[in-house]
């Protein structure tokens, strides 16, 4: 029986040097599973989270201190800016630039389109954007987190649809703006027209959810799919509360900024967060 013939020198190297089944590439998980909590909440080496968190009145308070203060010194901010784009649009721009006849024909337009499915479907817009679905997708997404202890992510949703409610509740008490003067098919106060409160809920909830899940999705396929599904609701949302009668165009638009305006709220002051825990931290090592 002969034995099998020895390899030289350099054929073993090269056996070596092969890759094996632990180096064969694979391709990424759709999903980040790090778990260092969200990219998005992070804020950058000498960023303005840094450098707003190290002003003195913050400095070395509780980050459940400094959340509150900071929502609600921006908080403010959004308020007055929403109130004086509303005064601006209810009077100057609706009465004396053509926006009203403008926008009273798109709403009579709209009311000549409705049919019974048409109004089926806007009903669907409306419920997922409503008072009882808004706060329930709310209370899953904070409950899971929190299980999973994604602390500042559970902190951001609930920044964001508190911002949000808190602040629409404020604009349309001081810019009273009346609904569509078309038959509508809710009975809703009639002075809430500006902003859209459910458009904005459905940017700050939705499109907050969208953003936190194209961040931690590795696949691009699954980011462009969350960017797109970000993008939509906020749409259909106000495509169903214009048709409903419940809202101009220009109170869907005040909408859609208000949304963002509380996601970029929560974003900020969630990575504030990050940095007062980290310098609380540091102060406290011995």
């Amino acid at each position: 029986m002969t034995s099998a013939p020895s390899q030289s020198a350099p054929e073993r190297a090269r056996v070596a040097s092969r890759p094996g089944l632990q180096d064969i590439p694979r391709p990424a998980p759709a999903f980040a599973s790090d778990g260092s909590g969200s990219e998005l909440l992070e804020a950058r080496l000498g960023g303005p989270a840094e450098r707003v968190a190290g002003l003195r009145p913050l400095r070395g308070r509780h980050p459940v201190i400094v959340h509150i203060a900071v929502t609600v010194v921006l908080w403010v901010a959004l308020v007055a800016l929403l109130v004086l784009l509303g005064r601006f649009l209810t009077d100057v721009l609706v009465p004396h630039a053509g926006v009203g006849l403008a926008e009273r024909s798109y709403n009579d337009w709209l009311e000549d389109q409705r049919a019974p499915l048409r109004e089926h479907v806007s009903w669907i817009g409306s419920t997922l954007s409503g008072g009882v679905v808004i706060p329930l997708v709310v209370a899953i997404a904070c409950i899971s987190l929190a299980v999973v202890r994604r602390w500042r992510l559970a902190a951001f949703f609930l920044t964001a649809i508190l911002v949000e409610v808190t602040a629409y509740r404020a604009i349309v008490s001081l810019v009273p703006r009346e609904r569509p003067d078309v038959d509508r098919l809710e009975n809703l106060p009639l002075l809430h027209s500006f902003p859209s409160g459910h458009v904005a809920a459905t940017v700050a909830v939705y499109g907050g959810l969208a953003l936190v899940l194209a961040v931690h999705v590795r696949d691009s396929r699954w980011r462009y799919a969350a960017y797109a599904f970000g993008v939509a609701m906020p749409l259909f949302v106000a495509m169903s509360r214009m048709y409903r009668g419940m809202h101009n165009p220009t109170d869907a638009l005040a909408g859609l900024l208000m949304g963002c305006l509380a996601v970029a709220v929560a974003v900020f002051v969630c990575r504030i967060d990050g940095v007062a825990v980290r310098n609380r931290e540091r102060e406290a090592a011995p």
